[in-house]
C-alpha cells in the first residue's frame, strides 16, 4: 500500500528545545554515539560490541537501518556532514543552524527506484543551490518486524548559495554570517561586501507566508514524483499529498 509522508523540521522541537545540527547529522548517518542505535532497539547488542560502545573503544561501523546517504557540501566538511553542521552549529548567525524534509519512499518500488526517486527530488529543489546531506533508513526492517518503512532525511543549511560562494568557498566562520551586498555610493563609486558575509537566508524557507506556500508546493511536487514513478513502474497504486479533511471534502 503506498504511503504518503512528508514534513519539514528544523533545529527547534515543539516544545522549544533547540536541537545540535552537528548532533542530528550524527544521527541521521548512525555516526558517532549513535553508532549502534539500531542494534540497541532491536535488543541485540552483544556484550562485547557494548563494553566496545561505552568505553568508545571502537569506530563502529554498524549502521542497521541506515541504508545509505550523499551529499553536496563545502571541500572545507571534508565529506563529512557531521563536520559542516558542527560549522553551523558554532557560526551561525539566523534563527535556524537546519532545515530538513523527511519524506517516505515507496514498498512498492525497489531500492533502487526508490534512491533515483529520491535523488530526482533533491536535484530538482536543492541540486547545487544548497549544501545538504541525506540519509535513508529502513527503520522497521532494521528492528525485524513489520513492514519496511523506507524513508529519506534530507537535512540542509537555509542559506542559497550565490554566484560568490560557487565560484570560491566561503570558509565556515563567514558562510554562517548575515548576508552583506554590493552597493553605489553617492559619488558612483561600487563598494562590494559580499565576500565579508555569509550567504543569504532564503525567504522560502520560512514560517512565513512565502514558507508556507512553499511546502504545500513541494508536497504536492513530491506526490507528482512519486506517482510518477509508481506509473512508470507499472503500479496502480497512487499517493495523495491532500490533508484528510480536504479528501474528504473532495468525495462529498
Amino acid at each position: 500500500m503506498a504511503l504518503y509522508h512528508f514534513t519539514i523540521k528544523d533545529n527547534k522541537t515543539p516544545g522549544g528545545r533547540i536541537i545540535l545540527a552537528s548532533d542530528h547529522a550524527e544521527y541521521n548517518h548512525r555516526e558517532g554515539k549513535y553508532a549502534n542505535l539500531d542494534q540497541k532497539r532491536a535488543g541485540h547488542v552483544a556484550a562485547a560490541d557494548h563494553l566496545d560502545y561505552i568505553a568508545r573503544q571502537e569506530n563502529y561501523s554498524q549502521k542497521e537501518g541506515f541504508i545509505c546517504g550523499g551529499h553536496h557540501l563545502p571541500a572545507w566538511a571534508n565529506n563529512s556532514p557531521k563536520a559542516f553542521f558542527r560549522a553551523a552549529d558554532a557560526y551561525e548567525t539566523s534563527v535556524h543552524t537546519y532545515k530538513e524534509i523527511e519524506f517516505a519512499l515507496q514498498s512498492e518500488l525497489t531500492l533502487e527506484q526508490n534512491l533515483a526517486l529520491a535523488q530526482e527530488f533533491i536535484d530538482k529543489h536543492l541540486g547545487t543551490d544548497y549544501y545538504y546531506s541525506y540519509a535513508i533508513h529502513n527503520k522497521l526492517a532494521a528492528m525485524g518486524e513489520g513492514e519496511e518503512n523506507l524513508h529519506c532525511h534530507l537535512m540542509f543549511s537555509p542559506r542559497k548559495l550565490d554566484a560568490l560562494e560557487k565560484e570560491s568557498e566561503r570558509q565556515p566562520r563567514c558562510f554562517f554570517q548575515k548576508a552583506r551586498r554590493l552597493y553605489t555610493r553617492k559619488d558612483g563609486s561600487i563598494i562590494d561586501q559580499r565576500r565579508e558575509g555569509g550567504c543569504a537566508v532564503a525567504s522560502v524557507w520560512n514560517k512565513q507566508v512565502e514558507g508556507r506556500n512553499h511546502l504545500l508546493y513541494l508536497r504536492e511536487d513530491f506526490a507528482n514524483l512519486t506517482n510518477a514513478a509508481l506509473e512508470k513502474y507499472g503500479h496502480t497504486v497512487r499517493v495523495d499529498h491532500r490533508s484528510n479533511r480536504a479528501r474528504r471534502e473532495e468525495a462529498v
